[in-house]
């Protein structure tokens, strides 16, 4: 890898994306995501492989919308609400990008953007990328009631999202 220097004010958004549920399709955004699963499940047989996929599918929309291969991200900060970001460090594995994990919750997406753009600054790559994930049902069973409790939702409960 070649050491490039990047003045601050050069560093920018070049290419992003969204993937959601079937919760974020009926949104007020959902016409803006780049893919929607209507059975939450993103073709995978558990709702954590779910949740990897979806950060495989953000990340590849991302880059063929910025017109760039994995090979040109110097390096990839990532998040989701899973013990050790099971999620993103399985989902993105693939990519062969230098992995930087973070478990910040809701500040995961603002986390690594500045996580990014710091290292980027120094001068320590080219590129950087950034994803962001929540499963719901992933979610719910870790941090809330579990689902197959049964148990039944609060009106004024949180919802985590089905997206990356």
């Amino acid at each position: 890898m070649q050491n490039v220097t990047i003045p601050k004010e050069s560093i920018g958004f070049i290419g992003f994306a969204a993937v959601g549920g079937r919760e974020e399709a009926s949104g007020p955004l959902g016409e803006k995501f780049d893919f929607i699963d209507g059975t939450d499940r993103f073709g995978q047989p558990t709702w954590e492989q779910a949740e990897a996929q979806m950060c495989r599918s953000a990340l590849r929309f991302a880059l063929k919308k910025a017109d760039l291969g994995a090979e040109e991200i110097s390096l990839l900060a990532a998040g989701d609400l899973e013990n050790q970001c099971v999620a993103t460090s399985w989902g993105l594995s693939s990519f062969g990008i230098p992995y930087l994990g973070l478990y910040g919750a809701c500040s995961t997406l603002t986390e690594g953007l500045m996580a990014v753009s710091a290292f980027l600054a120094a001068g320590a790559g080219e590129r950087g990328a950034v994803v962001t994930s929540s499963h719901n049902a992933a979610a719910e069973r870790q941090f809330r009631t579990p689902l197959e409790y049964g148990a039944q939702r609060p009106g004024s409960a949180q919802w985590t999202a089905t997206a990356a």
